[in-house]
């Protein structure tokens, strides 16, 4: 029971640890950014930014909670494989849902926006979506399994390598004079660059789970859609509270500021200036993220074995 307790408080920290990393990397790059392409070209990277931060986050925090308390259902190594083949299905089918809705619907969300010239930025942005299935899988798979190291490392590559393309795309704009938008559409091709690197942390597992073939019993798909939509998108949406707030800024503020008879440009200056504060208000959930996405395989798998001493040590 000690070495279990030992082990959670272990990953919480790693978890905690890479999760400040990667928020310090989020943050402190805006600094030289918004410097070198101004408070436009940081108001049309910011305007999209909620769009990658809610796929970002389903990914690091929210479908891969979700998925390492199923994992952490299952009795042995493989169940546990066969119930992520199905769950990675699954995702498939809504990563390309959303990749498809970004790509065909990105002209009416740039006017929802109030900037019709944003449509470029959104469609590049999409691609990040298509990662999400294997970085959700991976994460969530070693989590299940307590062992958090994978998705730390994968967070902290995953930002590293976003903010160099990010500082690299501003540079190399402002000495060839690119527009502000086509700056914001490569530097938000960062993500999914940065999704890259970090799925090449989830190789091994998912060579594993697709060499394996199993004619061993799971869960149905109808039920585990089912408690994908209620349980999954309840931890997704509380993992992601805050950048949902920011997309609704999106949709609102700049929108707002003209009705009240500013210009355009002077309503995106002020936008710009507005969402230069928004990393400092996230760092108070990193910790409370992380600790959770720890905790909540170890206390199901004490559940399942009920162990109640031991759920009532980690809780």
């Amino acid at each position: 029971m000690k070495n279990n307790f030992g082990n959670v408080m272990k990953g919480a920290i790693i978890l905690s640890g890479a999760s400040f990393i990667a928020k310090i990397l989020s943050a402190m790059y805006r600094i030289p950014f918004e410097n070198m392409v101004g408070n436009l070209g940081f108001y049309v990277y910011q305007q999209v930014y909620p769009i990658y931060a809610i796929g970002m986050t389903f990914s690091l925090s929210g479908f891969p909670v979700f998925i390492s308390k199923i994992i952490a259902e299952q009795d042995d190594i493989e169940s546990k494989y066969q119930i992520s083949k199905r769950i990675f299905n699954v995702l498939v089918v809504l990563a390309i849902l959303c990749f498809l809705f970004l790509q065909l619907g990105s002209t009416q969300i740039a006017e929802a926006m109030g900037d019709i010239k944003l449509e470029v930025i959104i469609k590049s942005v999409s691609w990040m979506f298509l990662l999400m299935p294997f970085l959700s899988v991976g994460r969530g798979f070693y989590q299940g399994i307590f062992n958090m190291t994978p998705t730390a490392v994968s967070q902290v590559y995953e930002q590293l390598i976003r903010v160099i393309v990010i500082i690299g795309v501003a540079w190399y704009a402002v000495r060839h004079h690119w527009s502000i938008y086509k700056m914001g559409a490569w530097a938000m091709f960062g993500s999914t660059l940065g999704g890259l690197v970090a799925l090449l942390c989830f190789v091994g597992i998912f060579i594993r789970l697709f060499s394996r073939k199993s004619h061993k019993h799971s869960i149905k798909y109808r039920d585990l859609v089912k408690r994908l939509m209620t349980e999954g998108i309840m931890i997704c949406l509380f993992t992601a509270l805050m950048v949902l707030l920011q997309l609704i800024d999106s949709f609102t503020i700049k929108n707002n500021l003209e009705i009240y008879g500013l210009s355009s440009i002077k309503a995106s200056n002020i936008k710009g200036i507005y969402d230069r504060a928004q990393p400092l208000i996230q760092l108070g959930l990193v910790i409370g993220v992380s600790f959770s996405s720890t905790l909540l395989p170890s206390l199901t798998a004490a559940i399942e074995k009920k162990e109640k001493t031991t759920f009532e040590n980690t809780a």
